[in-house]
């Protein structure tokens, strides 16, 4: 019993793999998959998301900055009394409070331009990331075609392989009944060999461009099959989309195009940044402090805002008043309040203090450095200006030239399916010839040879063709 749930779990493991196997995917889903898996779009993702932060931060810039200090210090000889400001010859210990803040007033539009300038890169980082992704769309193009095209070069070669086995039945059977030479039939054996080298040969390059298109995807798997519904004609036809429609989307749609405009107006907000430089900054300043101190009296004397009290002192000094001593009498003011003991919550609040201020700097002279500073600035535009004129042309003679090697490749399917005819119906004489026996068998297999040969050159020129609309029909966003 065990043993043959171990089958049935073996045989459903088995049965489901194979379904996994032959799960065929489209262009579209190879794509999707070819881009889910890229390492470097990976990356990309990390970029956007590093510039996204930078902006974030760049945009917090414009507000102000607060900060707490303490300070706990010892001291002992000759110091300066925190509490009194005075000369002291003894040990002490005191505390520092603070709270600080400062803003950007004004700094010459260099946070407006600074914010500006994170958002065009973070726009620059989505615009990579895109550009991978189209470039991986090439390559998955370019993988998923070729599989297609050693896949109808296996299906043809092994009907012209079934083609010839039953030829060789045939002559078998003639040679039994004395209609062939042996010679017929050891041309025929040896053909058989040939084409079955021929498949093991097709075979090969079928597992190795599906071996291509995975590493492409970054698929770890064994093999690939594929889905072309939809995306082979059932008939050949020229391309019609004019060159100039598919250079003109292609300025509009692709992202390294893009990527280069966006430089530009990256460079024109670095002459900003530059400019900023030589202009005037406004800073505002806040504080708000206290201190303790240990050498602090005990107690001091809080006014209560009611007059003073004047008394009567008599002193030890004294005037003559004809020749007698006077003591002088002084008016002592004596404050209205009352002493109240100075602990440590006491001497924070007495030595509480806040400061307000505004600090202005103008640039009179700086060695140059702005002026030189925007002087790059304005040859690193020029410099991108150029790059996207750069940009623009490579793309447009790499559309031009992909249009002409389309061209090229539906003349080639044209002569090639014409050449084909020929020799097929020129093959119908040759086959009927060999079968009455008024043909050598090297002229039937040399005629065989040239009509398979031309018809796995026609499916190759029939993908080649196909595979070179798909990347027009990319570079013009139809695809």
């Amino acid at each position: 019993m065990v043993k043959f749930s171990i089958i049935i779990i073996l045989f459903f493991s088995t049965i489901q793999g194979f379904s996994q196997l032959l799960k065929a995917l489209t262009l579209q889903e190879c794509m999707s998959k070819a881009i889910a898996n890229n390492l470097q779009v990976k990356k990309d993702k990390y970029q956007i998301q590093e510039n996204s932060n930078r902006l974030l931060g760049a945009k917090y810039g414009q507000y102000p900055s607060v900060n707490g200090s303490l300070s706990q210090n010892y001291g002992s000889g000759r110091v300066i009394d925190p509490f009194t400001n005075s000369i002291i010859n003894r040990n002490t210990s005191y505390q520092n409070w603070g709270l600080n803040s400062s803003v950007m007033v004004f700094a010459g539009g260099a946070l407006k331009n600074t914010i500006r300038l994170n958002e065009l890169e973070k726009e620059t980082a989505e615009q990579g990331l895109l550009a991978t992704e189209e470039a991986i769309k090439l390559k998955v193009i370019e993988a998923f075609f070729q599989v297609l095209n050693a896949k109808e070069q296996l299906e043809i070669t092994n009907k012209q392989f079934e083609n010839t086995k039953f030829q060789l039945k045939r002559i078998e059977t003639l040679l039994k009944e004395g209609m062939a030479s042996k010679a017929v039939l050891l041309d025929l054996q040896a053909q058989i060999a040939g084409e079955e080298l021929g498949i093991a040969t097709t075979e090969s390059a079928l597992d190795y461009a599906k071996t291509v298109l995975l590493q492409v995807m970054n698929e770890n798997k064994a093999t690939i099959e594929l889905d072309s519904k939809g995306i082979i004609p059932p008939k050949i036809e020229a391309y019609n989309f004019p060159l100039n429609s598919i250079v003109q989307g292609a300025n509009s749609t692709q992202s390294v195009v893009d990527i280069a405009k966006t430089r530009v107006k990256i460079s024109k907000v670095g002459i900003d940044l530059a400019a900023a430089s030589n202009k005037p900054t406004l800073m505002g300043n806040f504080n708000i402090g206290t201190n303790y101190s240990s050498t602090a009296p005990d107690q001091r004397f809080i006014p209560d805002g009611k007059p003073s009290k004047f008394v009567e002192n008599k002193t030890n000094d004294y005037v003559l008043s004809n020749g007698q001593k006077q003591n002088i009498i002084r008016l002592v003011e004596i404050p209205s309040g009352v002493f109240q003991k100075l602990g440590y919550a006491n001497q924070l609040g007495y030595n509480f203090s806040t400061i307000l201020g505004l600090s202005l700097k103008v640039p009179i002279f700086n060695a140059l450095d702005s002026k030189i500073k925007i002087q790059q600035a304005n040859l690193a535009k020029l410099k991108a200006e150029n790059e996207l004129n750069d940009t623009q042309t490579q793309l447009k003679n790499t559309i031009e030239l992909a249009y002409k090697n389309m061209q090229t490749a539906y003349r080639k399917y044209g002569l090639t399916n014409k050449q084909l005819l020929a020799l097929e119906a020129a093959f119908d004489l040759t086959k009927k010839k060999f079968e009455e026996g008024n043909l050598s068998s090297l002229e039937y297999t040399l005629a065989k040879n040239n009509v398979d040969r031309v018809r796995v050159s026609l499916i190759q020129a029939k993908y080649e063709y196909i595979y070179r609309t798909k990347i027009l029909d990319f570079y013009a966003d139809r695809l």
